[in-house]
Order: C-alpha cells, then structure tokens, then sequence
C-alpha cells in the first residue's frame, strides 16, 4: 500500500467483530431489519436504529379521526424495519417525545405504492 500512497496514508487492522459467536456485518443487521427484530439490529449496532427525515405533508386522514401523524420524508435508498407498527422516540429541538410509528403501504386509501410509507403518532 506504501507503493500507492507514498507514506501519505496509514491504515490499522481491526479484529473480526462477533455477537454471540456470529460475524457483526451490514448484511447481518438488514436481514434482521426485514425480519423486524429491532431488539438485536440494536444491539448489534450498539445504539438504537435511528432514521432521520424530514416531516412532510399527508392527506390528514389521521387528524380526523384523533391520532394525528407526522408523515415522513423517506429517502428511497434508506433500509427500513419490515412493515409493521414500533415504538418510538422522536427527537425535535433537544426534545425528546414518544410515540408509535407504522411502516407500511396504507392499502385502505392506495394500493399503488412504490415504497412503505412511515408514519409517527407522538403520544
């Protein structure tokens, strides 16, 4: 690597990282985030699974009937949980606040959908 870099650059080698006898890897915690075990894709990860999005305008269905949401913003190319209902905290503002999100494709209203839409009711 000295060849290529001409003393500019260094590197370190890090040991193998295991949980319970098996290999930590990326395509370890999306298996687990397909099969919604949200429990070990946290602990795997050595903190909770977060998304950061930005909330963006919904159709206020939720509103009418006492369990406003906030509709996410969700970049196409972000891993998600598998389709189901999760606890949650939301961060806003150095506050903290908790809530339920659904992550699913609203097939009530649309049944056309590309992506699930993720949806948080703060309580």
């Amino acid at each position: 690597m000295d060849q290529y870099s001409k003393g500019k650059l260094s590197y370190s080698v890090v040991d193998k990282v295991t949980y319970e006898g098996d290999k930590v890897s990326s395509t370890r915690i999306r298996d687990l985030l397909n099969e919604g075990n949200m429990s070990l894709v946290s602990k795997l990860l050595g903190r909770p699974f977060t998304l950061k999005a930005r909330v963006v305008h919904g159709e206020k269905r939720g509103r009418e009937i006492g369990y406003p949401t906030a509709n996410l913003g969700i970049d196409p190319s972000h891993k998600l949980p598998k389709i189901g209902v999760y606890a949650v905290k939301v961060s806003y503002h150095d506050q903290t606040y908790y809530g339920m999100a659904n992550i699913g494709f609203n097939p009530t209203f649309v049944d056309d959908l590309s992506q699930p839409l993720v949806e948080v009711h703060i309580f």
